[in-house]
């Protein structure tokens, strides 16, 4: 997490950001958000992708094969569904990862 002072002398806020392995999992994802809450002083809190995503969405880049982009998919699809199942009521999100992740892509 990092933390940036507004402009102001007088008022400060932080600015956290999280990616890689602080949201790998919903259980490093639900320590980054204790963080969050712990500290009254964070105003914005900027997400990255979870730890491996970004590495299968470079590839999903280079490759021309459907086949490859469909397994790439998938994998990403799985591991937003492994997080997503640890959540109260994950039924209610499941359908927005579907509907996003299969539109097809163009390269």
């Amino acid at each position: 997490m990092s933390a940036v002072s507004t402009a102001s002398a007088n008022k400060k806020f932080h600015i956290a950001k999280f990616g890689g392995t602080s949201v790998a999992n919903f259980e490093t994802m639900y320590k980054s958000a204790d963080i969050v809450i712990a500290n009254k002083n964070v105003r914005i809190v900027v997400l990255s992708a979870s730890s491996s995503i970004t590495n299968l969405l470079i590839k999903l880049t280079e490759t021309c094969n459907d086949n490859r982009r469909k397994a790439l998919l998938k994998q990403i699809r799985q591991h937003q569904y492994t997080i997503i199942n640890c959540l109260d009521n994950p039924l209610s999100i499941q359908p927005i990862i579907a509907r996003v992740s299969h539109r097809h892509i163009k390269f």
